[in-house]
This record gives structure tokens, sequence and C-alpha cells, in this order.
């Protein structure tokens, strides 16, 4: 086994735990101080800003669907503007954009948790326009009403 140089985590500025890097039969792998081996995927975790972020475009977006459902409720599907939701409405129902709302806030929430240790102004320029899309999406419904 072959050790290498002492690395400090960038993952958080409170814990400044050291890390050594390892090889063993060939593989590339995190030490860290207490013992523990591992890759760092194992070890993340969801910081309090991504959890508030997620939180925020969820909500943004149970508010958009909300409204919508609202929307078609008192007048008829002519009322939405956006011309995407109302394709996926009128060939899948109501269960079709459902499913198609919630994977593209799981879709953005995961690329959030994803790129934000490396990337973490374009992981919050993502979430922002996120929330912004969903805020849109819920204001544009409120005025047809």
């Amino acid at each position: 086994m072959t050790r290498h140089r002492k690395a400090y985590s960038r993952q958080s500025p409170i814990s400044r735990e050291a890390s050594t890097r390892v090889l063993t039969n060939g593989r590339l792998m995190d030490a860290l101080s207490s013992g523990e081996t591992g890759s760092a995927w194992h070890r993340r975790r969801l910081t309090l800003p991504q959890a508030i972020g997620i939180t925020v475009l969820a909500l943004a977006h149970v508010l958009d669907y909300t409204t919508f459902v609202i929307l078609v409720a008192r007048h008829t599907l002519a009322a939405e503007a956006n011309p995407i939701v109302r394709n996926i409405y009128e060939s899948t129902g109501i269960g079709g954009l459902t499913i198609a709302k919630f994977f593209t806030v799981v879709l953005a929430a995961s690329m959030t948790v994803v790129i934000w240790p490396r990337y973490p102004k374009l992981a919050a320029l993502l979430l922002t326009f996120g929330v912004a899309a969903g805020l849109f999406g819920a204001l544009t419904n409120v005025a047809s009403l």
C-alpha cells in the first residue's frame, strides 16, 4: 500500500480533517485520519443551503402545479399559456403531467446536489432558475384565473 501526501478536504470549511490518498490494488481511495476508507461520494451530506434551495424549488413547483389544476378546473385548458404543459396534458392527462412535473423537480434537485461541491455558483444558479420557472408558471396561472 502506497501513501501519498496529506490533503485537507474542501467539502466544508468547518471540518478540517486530514485525509490521505491511498493506492491499493491499483485503485485510488480516500482514507480519513479516523481510519475510515471509501470514496468521498459515500461521505457526502446535504448542506443547509442545499436543503433550503431544494425545498424552495419543490414549493415553487407545487404552487405552479396547484394553480394549474385550479385554472383547468375553473376554465378550460385553453387558458394555460405554456404550450409544453398544454401538450403534455392533452396527450397524457393529469397523471402524465404530474409525473413530468415530479421528475423535472427531482432532476433539477439531483443535478444541484451532484454539481454543488465542485461548482457551487452554477448549482445555485440552477436552483434559482428552477425556482423562478416555478414561480413564473404559478404567477401566469393566477393571472389567468
